[in-house]
């Protein structure tokens, strides 16, 4: 969080239910960042945002693509 500029903002998107969960727990216990989309609330993808091929085989098999957007406070 100290490595973001002061309102910087941190994207994570990820296909793992798992590893999503564990990173909003950690974004909402550092005190230097907020969820933008509100507690324990994924994000909406952002439009500027291209897709990866391993978000693209997560998709081809099923998994929910979870986007985490948080802010430097």
């Amino acid at each position: 969080a100290r490595r973001l500029i002061f309102h910087g903002t941190l994207n994570i998107a990820t296909d793992c239910d798992d590893y999503a969960s564990n990173i909003l727990e950690l974004i909402e216990k550092e005190p230097l960042l907020e969820n933008v989309a509100g507690p324990r609330c994924y994000a909406e993808r952002p439009k500027d945002r291209s897709l990866t091929r391993y978000e693209m085989r997560g998709m081809h098999l099923g998994h929910p693509v979870r986007d985490i957007l948080a802010r430097r406070l």
